[in-house]
């Protein structure tokens, strides 16, 4: 069990961790020059632009921590899932609003495997059509670009118990 004195630490760290990230992201909005030579590589290079991106991610809602949003993984590798599945969201609400445009998601199944990385999700308030079973052991980083839609969101106390899945798996 940590000390409050531990706490405050962890606190600072994990707020110091934050504001190194955003900056890694905000400084190009602060150097108008740096701004303007991404945008014209990514022209160049036929991608779309940081303009369109802001103007997409306006009318598209963040994902939240502990919502439940249908993603599409693409081509599955080995045995990852892929294609179009509901997913849970376990990033920090930071890192899901910043400009790095990702996420860090859990992908679900509907296959109970009864194994003790896999988190069982009912269909109450998640928007899942059936049970469900979060595969912790496939947490991914994803683009906000492959969120289809918001389905719902997870009770409390199936995050807290994917939280503590992912912790062994993490090595956390």
């Amino acid at each position: 069990m940590q000390t409050i004195v531990e706490d405050a630490v962890a606190g600072y760290e994990a707020n110091e961790f934050w504001v190194t990230f955003a900056a890694g992201y905000d400084g190009l909005a602060d150097d108008p020059a740096a701004w303007l030579q991404v945008q014209v590589q990514s022209e160049r290079a036929g991608e779309e632009t940081a303009l369109n991106r802001q103007c997409r991610a306006e009318l598209k809602p963040v994902a939240r921590r502990g919502e439940v949003w249908l993603v599409d993984f693409g081509t599955p590798v080995g045995h990852e899932q892929g294609f179009q599945r509901p997913a849970v969201v376990v990033s920090d609400d930071r890192l899901n609003g910043s400009r790095a445009e990702l996420v860090i998601v859990i992908p679900t199944i509907t296959t109970r495997r009864g194994l003790p990385s896999h988190v069982a999700i009912e269909t109450r308030d998640s928007g899942l059509a059936e049970t469900s079973h979060a595969k912790a052991e496939d947490i991914k980083s994803v683009s906000t670009h492959r969120h289809i839609r918001r389905l719902g969101a997870l009770p409390a106390d199936r995050l807290n118990h994917a939280e503590q899945v992912l912790r062994p798996l993490l090595g956390l």
